[in-house]
């Protein structure tokens, strides 16, 4: 489950407001000389002391229910190719981290919503003019064996 405080729920289920909500996307790779840094925005911020470029792109985020851990969507729009030759350069699957800000009317400091990382690009399919990728996880904690051994009647006659 998501935490997110209550203020920021409120916020983000106001009808109007003067703030600004906006989501910043980092994706990291070896073969990069520094993270891509984008935020949907039609203008460039800062957010602790690292400039994001402002980009279009879209996430939608998964509905979230107790049968399985949904993956983001990423859509990028690709009028500038350099992240698109980027990411197609790239040999293995890049990280990526979301972060969620507001910006308060008046203000030029934002505060931090909600950060979701640890994501990894996968799936990614380009078009003519966007790039859309699955943001999941790496390893899913609930796919993996939950001990080493086996429970078998050959090795635990007597629990069977």
């Amino acid at each position: 489950m998501r935490e997110i405080d209550v203020d920021a729920v409120q916020e983000l289920l106001r009808q109007q407001t003067s703030d600004v909500i906006l989501a910043l996307l980092e994706i990291e790779h070896e073969n990069l000389s520094s993270p891509i840094r984008v935020v949907n925005n039609h203008t460039d911020i800062t957010y602790e002391t690292n400039t994001y470029t402002g980009f279009p792109f879209k996430i939608t985020l998964p509905a979230e229910n107790d049968e399985n851990i949904g993956d983001v969507t990423l859509q990028i729009d690709a009028v500038d190719q350099s992240i698109v030759n980027a990411v197609r350069n790239m040999t293995t699957r890049p990280t990526a981290k979301i972060t969620v800000i507001r910006v308060p009317f008046g203000s030029s400091v934002p505060e931090k919503l909600l950060e979701l990382s640890d994501f990894v690009l996968s799936n990614v399919s380009f078009q003519v003019l966007t790039l859309k990728a699955r943001l999941g996880y790496q390893e899913f904690l609930l796919s993996q064996k939950a001990t080493k051994d086996i429970f078998s009647k050959d090795m635990f006659p007597g629990a069977f």
